[in-house]
């Protein structure tokens, strides 16, 4: 009897081993070193059917600076768009200011600083804000009312929402403080619900906090990438995290151990090794940007042709390159995403000066696909002051 159970054993543990190493040899690889030769004026109308602009409206409550950081500070959320500048602002899907959530300052219902903050719906909508200096998470309505608080006992980096639980991701260097996990999985309330992506293989490393990194929704499931790893995962509702792509950026890159904070900052250094920037996806193409072989590249990959190329062009009325996708859409400004608006919906920040100056740079030569095209940006533009919010230059993509 004691055989059979050793041979039941031994049939289930070579069934549950093969299947799972099977499972991780059917994950696709996206193979990024074999596209870098591969570099072409790309027109944007080739991945894009739309383009559309939004205004951020400049009020005295609502002036916004330059924003470092678009992918991590402005995000959206039904008919509002939210800007981390000076505290968290919100403002209407067509770029109207409504109001600011909540205030800065060191009162008990205020917040010192915004190191990441989210959206978040279940019977309210909420606007959740992670302050660093306080380790601490505060709850706003999107009125900016305060509701309630919670400590924090770890050193996140981010912060989303995912099917009512907030996701606060944990930057490399930073994660002895949670365990060695990547994300931990809160309540609303601030109660520990789950810990995913156990990182074993960082512990005694000093790092420091070097990564570059994305997590956002798409096609309603959690995604999590960080460029210290060639895995893209996604997360479902029952805290299951499943390998979607492995990409392949070529084979000089940076041992883990040498991600420090000091060599990474170190441009002659960091440069000498092939490695990403960023990362963005859409429900059919994945836009990249890397570094291979000391050169920079931006690199976009159709999911249903298999299609991809490097993008740049030589600038029209300067020298240098472009790279981004040519603008034959509407004739206007080049565009790179800088984050996602939606599944189909990317943005680039831009200022309506610059798209003033290059119009006006293109003179007779302005190469819109019609006049009315090239009146609406003029139109647009016309007034633009440098002291003007930014506009979102937000791009439908085909399907």
């Amino acid at each position: 009897m004691k055989n059979i159970y050793s041979v039941v054993f031994f049939i289930v543990y070579v069934f549950y081993s093969c299947g799972k190493q099977e499972s991780k040899e059917q994950v696709p690889t996206i193979d990024l070193s074999k596209i870098y030769s591969n570099t072409n004026k790309v027109k944007l109308s080739e991945v894009a059917n739309a383009i559309e602009y939004i205004q951020l409206e400049t009020t005295e409550k609502s002036i916004i600076g330059t924003i470092d950081d678009p992918t991590k500070k402005i995000k959206f959320f039904g008919n509002n768009i939210f800007v981390n500048y000076g505290g968290i602002l919100r403002f209407t899907k067509d770029g109207k200011f409504l109001n600011r959530i909540g205030n800065l300052g060191r009162g008990p219902k205020e917040y010192e600083r915004v190191r990441s903050f989210t959206p978040f719906t279940n019977q309210d909508s909420l606007v959740i804000i992670y302050s660093d200096v306080q380790q601490k998470a505060l709850t706003y309505n999107i009125q900016g009312a305060y509701k309630s608080k919670f400590k924090i006992n770890f050193s996140p980096a981010n912060l989303s929402f995912y099917e009512e639980n907030l996701f606060f991701l944990n930057n490399i260097g930073s994660r002895n403080k949670s365990m060695f996990y990547a994300l931990n999985v809160l309540s609303k309330k601030g109660e520990l619900k789950n810990r995913l992506l156990f990182k074993k293989n960082e512990k005694g490393i000093d790092l420091g906090s070097t990564s570059m990194y994305n997590i956002y929704t798409l096609d309603k499931t959690l995604h999590y990438w960080e460029n210290n790893y060639d895995t893209l995962w996604t997360i479902n509702k029952n805290f299951k995290a499943n390998p979607k792509y492995i990409f392949n950026i070529g084979e000089n890159t940076i041992p883990l151990e040498k991600r420090t904070q000091k060599n990474m900052l170190d441009f002659d250094y960091s440069v000498k090794f092939d490695h990403f920037s960023m990362l963005f996806e859409s429900s059919r193409f994945f836009f990249f940007k890397t570094i291979f072989n000391k050169k920079f590249y931006y690199i976009y990959y159709d999911k249903i042709s298999l299609n991809s190329s490097a993008v740049e062009f030589k600038r029209p009325f300067s020298k240098g390159i472009h790279l981004a996708f040519y603008n034959d859409i509407d004739g206007g400004m080049p565009f790179w995403p800088m984050g996602n608006v939606s599944d189909n919906k990317l943005y680039m920040l831009l200022y309506g000066y610059e798209m003033k100056d290059y119009i006006a740079k293109k003179g007779k030569n302005f190469d819109a696909i019609d006049k009315p095209s090239r009146d609406k940006l003029l139109k647009l533009v016309e007034k633009s002051k440098i002291s003007d919010n930014p506009i979102l230059m937000v791009v439908t993509l085909k399907e």
